[in-house]
């Protein structure tokens, strides 16, 4: 396996199916952590963000194009040496929304189909049924659709599969993944969105497909969704709380629904629920933790009470 960049019109070699990751928001949601990282790049119960969202494609596809903006040499360094599937990185210099986005990371494609997912998406749904769907039919586009989300626009779909109308009272939600047919390149706009600029232009030419798929996702866009992923990723697990190794815990601590990172100190009579510590923090004694998340190489004083927050990394709060 091997990471490569992408610089000028660089075509890959091969016949594999590759999926294009969205990585270039600048994760307002999540701030600030993301004042110092990419959000596709947060730590998540052990991982990056954008590693569960790779566990989500469906097998057929060997090769990822990650679409990256803020921090894109994090990426490099993060994935050098990733071995489980070929990862090629694309720089967006400077913001050009989902659909600016797909195009720009089109010179690493091959003619035929690929897919498009957000780079923040956790995704128990089978995908490989998306695929047989689409191919199965003449859409260009095909959305994985699910009874439950929460975005502000809904699809609304026809009996055969056909996306009709996009509208804010009746429909399914966008899971966040897609299936392209290189055709589609030829209406993506230099800047723009998807929802905005290209899904009406295939709506009124009938080309834009959904399937309806069981099962859970969760689209991480802020410090709620963040904590729901870790409780969901933990039970996947078999576990109320995660913590890893070299992890120093004094007397009458009491840690629930939680993970904590290697190298974290936590001081005596402190409580820690439904939170995230990021690694190498120092919680002084008689703290209190609850639906936050503590960035890596924090220290709070004794008797920190700390709610709903995120905490920057190396914070002295």
């Amino acid at each position: 396996m091997a990471i490569k960049h992408a610089q000028g019109s660089v075509r890959a070699e091969g016949g594999e199916l590759r999926a294009i990751l969205l990585c270039g928001g600048y994760g307002e949601g999540l701030r600030p952590l993301t004042n110092s990282r990419p959000k596709a790049l947060i730590p998540l119960v052990g991982r990056n963000i954008v590693e569960w969202t790779m566990d989500s494609l469906p097998q057929e596809v060997e090769e990822v194009i990650l679409s990256v903006g803020p921090f894109g040499d994090m990426f490099f360094q993060e994935f050098e040496n990733y071995v489980e599937k070929d990862v090629l990185i694309v720089r967006e210099e400077y913001p050009l929304g989902t659909a600016g986005a797909v195009r720009n990371s089109t010179k690493l494609l091959k003619d035929g189909t690929f897919m498009v997912l957000s780079g923040d998406l956790i995704c128990e749904m089978d995908l490989s049924k998306l695929l047989d769907f689409h191919w199965s039919n003449e859409f260009s586009i095909t959305a994985a659709l699910s009874i439950e989300g929460k975005d502000t626009f809904k699809f609304k779909l026809d009996e055969d599969g056909r996306i009709s109308e996009i509208s804010e009272a009746n429909g399914f939600f966008p899971v966040g993944a897609f299936v392209f047919e290189p055709e589609v390149l030829d209406i993506l706009p230099r800047i723009g969105s998807l929802e905005s600029d290209v899904f009406p232009i295939l709506i009124r030419t009938g080309e834009l497909g959904g399937l309806l798929l069981s099962g859970k996702y969760i689209r991480i866009k802020g410090l709620n969704d963040y904590l729901e992923a870790q409780e969901h990723l933990l039970n996947s697990m078999g576990l109320e709380s995660l913590i890893e190794k070299d992890v120093s815990i004094g007397k009458d601590v009491e840690i629930t629904g939680s993970y904590i990172a290697e190298g974290c100190e936590i001081s005596s009579n402190t409580s820690i629920e439904k939170s995230a510590l990021l690694g190498f923090c120092k919680i002084g004694e008689e703290s209190s933790i609850s639906k936050s998340i503590i960035g890596e190489g924090s220290v709070l004083p004794p008797g920190s009470r700390v709610f709903n927050r995120i905490i920057r990394e190396e914070s002295r709060a």
